[in-house]
């Protein structure tokens, strides 16, 4: 445990609470109002990707759907429609078969389509590099704001400490004004920085996969 204050433990956790945490807060997110545009372009980027990576699995299962639909036409009767494939699939007691099967789009006599099944990877493969680009573009913003905002920070705290009576520092305890201007910001830096992009990230993503969720199947 560093200083006599107790302020920060070993690993550079914090052991005490703001004594104001509700307005601390409050100035600090009006200190993000100063940079919207960067926030609404980082949220932008982030909400297209999440959707991108979304939508990925999605696209992927016509790549399934290709291949399976290909397995069962080369095993049907070439010349025959698929109706009656179906049909003929019931005449010999494969109702549950024939069911699944209808909503397969096959053809009887008819292979695995490789181009269209290239195609599909080939969609899939661009999308999710979108996604990952849109991502790392929107790490990069936050991380960009954050620092912003850390650099006003510590320039308020140094136009405050110059501001200030030597009798402060005279009556201030030992490493308490060291630990405001060095390890308190820093807190603030790290925790921005691990929780900002990642809570987004995460929200977005629970909401769009429910959304998707009930797309496919309501």
């Amino acid at each position: 445990m560093a200083g006599p204050g107790g302020r920060m433990m070993a690993g550079g956790a914090p052991t005490e609470r703001s004594m104001d945490f509700k307005g601390s807060s409050k100035r600090l997110l009006k200190r993000f109002g100063q940079e919207k545009a960067s926030l609404y372009l980082m949220l932008g980027a982030v909400t297209v990707s999440v959707a991108l990576s979304v939508a990925g699995p999605k696209i992927l299962g016509k790549a399934t759907d290709l291949i399976f639909a290909g397995v069962v036409g080369r095993q049907m009767r070439e010349g025959t429609t698929k109706a009656e494939a179906i049909e003929g699939l019931r005449a010999e007691g494969s109702g549950s078969m024939a069911d699944m099967l209808t909503g397969v789009d096959f053809t009887p006599g008819v292979g695995i389509d490789f181009g269209a099944v290239g195609g599909v990877l080939l969609a899939v493969l661009v999308i999710y590099v979108a996604a990952g680009l849109l991502m790392l573009v929107s790490t990069r913003l936050s991380i960009r704001v954050i620092n912003r905002i850390v650099f006003q920070l510590r320039e308020d705290l140094q136009t405050k400490l110059a501001r200030l009576p030597l009798s402060y520092f005279d009556r201030a305890k030992r490493g308490e004004v060291l630990s405001r201007a060095t390890n308190d910001i820093d807190n603030i830096s790290q925790t921005l920085q691990q929780t900002m992009g990642q809570l987004v990230n995460s929200l977005l993503t629970i909401v769009g996969v429910l959304i998707m969720m009930v797309w496919i199947s309501p």
